[in-house]
Formats: structure tokens, C-alpha cells, sequence
């Protein structure tokens, strides 16, 4: 004998099942979300590593060269993340920044009587690296 299902029941079953599609759905979008905040988040740190690292070589071939007097420009990305990003230098070392994160990196290799200093933003898609005497300028 076959059991006669009341309409109650097969109301409740439905929305029951839409419910736990709902709920997979919410969870699914809530994991993908965080896995992308996540690498973008380690791609703008190895982004802002990298311009990092080609003002610092920079820097270090200006400090080598005899010349008192010479500048190179360096053309780098206007954004990172889709933020503009600030580059300070200073005697203290190189800081790249962002809104919500940064790196830095001591300029420890070069000599004491450098006087290094400078702050710019990537809004030009270059920076200016100078070197008059014993001064390094970033703009």
C-alpha cells in the first residue's frame, strides 16, 4: 500500500531543498571570494616587491657610476590593484605603499655620505631618479 504524501509535506520538502540550494550557493560565492581577495592581495605584494626591486638596482647603479651629474627614468606601472601606490626613499631605505598594505627595504649596501631622499607617486607611469654629488633624488 502506497502512502498518500499531504500537501504540506511536499510544500515543506521544496523549500527545504531550495533552502540548502541557497545555502551552497551563498557558500560557494563566500569561498571564491576570499581565495580572490587572498591572491590578489599576494600579487599587489609581489607587484610592489618587484618595482621595489628595479628602484633599488637603480639607485645602486646611480651610486656607482663616477659622473657627479646623471638621471635615469624608470617607467613603471601606473597601478597596482587598481590603486595608485606611493615610492618614498630616504637614507632609511625605500618604502613602496599602497592604501592598505606596503614593503620596505633598508638601503644598507650604500655608503653613509649618500644623502637619499624623495617621494613620488605612480600617477605618471615613470619615475626620475637623479644624482647631483652626493645626493640621490626620486621624483
Amino acid at each position: 500500500m502506497m502512502k498518500k504524501i499531504k500537501a504540506q509535506t511536499l510544500v515543506f520538502e521544496n523549500v527545504l531543498l531550495f533552502g540548502i540550494g541557497v545555502a551552497i550557493f551563498v557558500l560557494c560565492y563566500a569561498v571564491f571570494t576570499s581565495y580572490q581577495l587572498y591572491f590578489s592581495g599576494v600579487g599587489n605584494i609581489d607587484q610592489m616587491n618587484r618595482i621595489k626591486n628595479i628602484i633599488t638596482s637603480n639607485v645602486l647603479f646611480l651610486e656607482e657610476k663616477k659622473t657627479a651629474n646623471s638621471s635615469i627614468i624608470i617607467k613603471i606601472p601606473k597601478k597596482i590593484g587598481g590603486q595608485i601606490y606611493k615610492i618614498k626613499l630616504s637614507n632609511d631605505g625605500i618604502n613602496v605603499s599602497t592604501s592598505d598594505s606596503y614593503v620596505f627595504s633598508s638601503l644598507y649596501i650604500l655608503d653613509n655620505s649618500l644623502y637619499i631622499s624623495g617621494k613620488t607617486t605612480s600617477i605618471k607611469g615613470k619615475v626620475t631618479i637623479y644624482k647631483r654629488g652626493n645626493k640621490i633624488i626620486i621624483i
